[in-house]
């Protein structure tokens, strides 16, 4: 079976095999106008527009993908050896720098981020990785998410002002992220297992 891709060339007829049968019914009943080679123009396009000597400089951050599940980019857990494993990946090529607990993982990652990427970023003039960023990871990836202060009132069922209350009085452990007070995940539950306790041991 043939046909005729009409976006890129009126000339060129690609055969159909069924290796290609995921496009090519659609091909030949002109549904899909694109054998393909649309896909691998944008991508040449997009190469062209953002990769200096091979390297997409956009994706040389400390920004988890959404893949990752340790919450710091380049840290992975090793479920077989119980432990958290770092690499980087530059130019193609994967550098393992170790296992270690997730502290340590994420401290190896950022080390190698400021060795690697950022005298390249720094050479061709583009933005260098993000401590603040990388410190906000982290701590979100040790102690889980961070709440604002309406969500973390929301998520004990207290009031906005009583969280503030319990922030600066130290009943609950929160951080200033400039002028706002926010609550790590772990803090709460804390809270609300211990407000638990309290209640059970009461109705004993």
């Amino acid at each position: 079976m043939l046909a005729q891709c009409s976006l890129l060339s009126a000339t060129k007829i690609y055969a159909i095999t069924p290796k290609a049968l995921a496009n090519g019914a659609e091909l030949s009943r002109g549904q899909t106008v694109s054998c393909g080679c649309w896909h691998e123009e944008a991508m040449e396009k997009y190469r062209r527009e953002n990769q200096v000597d091979g390297t997409c400089l956009h994706l040389l951050n400390n920004t988890p993908t959404k893949a990752n599940t340790s919450g710091v980019k380049g840290v992975y857990c090793n479920k077989r050896a119980g432990m958290w494993w770092a690499s980087i990946q530059f130019k193609k090529k994967r550098y393992s720098l170790g296992y270690h607990t997730l502290t340590a993982a994420a401290e190896a990652r950022r080390e190698a981020e400021e060795m690697i990427f950022n005298p390249y970023l720094e050479s061709k003039k583009f933005e260098l990785t993000d401590e603040s960023e990388y410190q906000k990871n982290l701590y979100e990836a040790v102690h889980g998410k961070l709440y604002t202060i309406e969500d973390a009132a929301d998520y004990i069922g207290k009031s906005v002002r009583t969280m503030g209350e319990y922030a600066r009085g130290g009943t609950i452990s929160a951080v200033k992220r400039g002028r706002r007070w926010m609550f790590p995940q772990d803090v709460l539950d804390a809270y609300l297992k211990k407000v638990s306790d309290q209640k059970y041991h009461t109705t004993r």
